[in-house]
């Protein structure tokens, strides 16, 4: 009615994010633009990876332009070692902007499933994450929604599950056991997106990174 339209009582499907979006700026003053302000993808990346690596007790190497072999040239790889040992564990992947004729959601993929081949050596499992992140402005810098991070953390959460994963046989190999155990392991990782321990830890004013 305030923009001259006609009222309508019923509250449809597609109404539902508009008037969420309302009630959260309006009733808890929530405003995600404010918001992403703290949360410069380059931090969360590099705090995030930290926190898996304590988590899981790894080492990720990120691999030189030079030595990747990637799709195209804004993903990066990186090796994963066993902390203990230094052995090599496998690889990832991360595929964060959005571009012409790319998937258009968010999701992990395996790409090497882990398992022992014929001679005994184990094949080493791949995996990448695909997602469409607001992609980095003239400076070079993006900035991130809080349920961007969320989207993060979960999808990292399948990375690792196949990466991690030791099974002799490819079929049981990562994300490749019993369907409601599938998601288990991200939905926990993204319990961390609502500590403020974590969120201190990620965060930091794009326009001052010490706050």
């Amino acid at each position: 009615e305030a923009a001259g339209e006609a009222f309508e009582p019923d509250l449809n499907a597609w109404d539902f994010q508009y008037y969420h979006t309302m009630l959260l700026e309006r009733k808890y003053q929530v405003d995600h633009d404010k918001i992403k302000q703290y949360f410069p993808a380059d931090r969360v990346i590099t705090h995030v990876l930290k926190l898996y690596e304590t988590l899981l007790s790894l080492r990720f190497v990120e691999l030189p332009e030079g030595e990747r072999h990637t799709w195209h040239k804004d993903v990066s790889q990186f090796a994963v070692y066993d902390q203990a040992s230094d052995a090599l564990i496998g690889h990832f992947y991360l595929d964060l902007w959005p571009r012409e004729g790319k998937f258009g959601h968010a999701a992990a993929f395996p790409l090497v499933c882990g398992h022992r081949l014929a001679s005994g050596e184990f094949e080493k499992p791949a995996s990448a994450m695909v997602c469409n992140f607001n992609p980095p402005g003239a400076d070079g810098v993006s900035l991130l929604k809080h349920d961007e991070v969320v989207t993060f953390c979960h999808e990292l959460g399948h990375v690792f599950h196949g990466v991690c994963s030791t099974s002799p046989y490819a079929r049981f190999s990562g994300t490749r056991v019993e369907r409601d155990f599938v998601e288990a392991p991200s939905q926990m990782m993204e319990n961390w997106c609502w500590q403020p321990e974590f969120l201190r830890e990620v965060s930091g004013l794009y326009s001052n990174r010490e706050e």
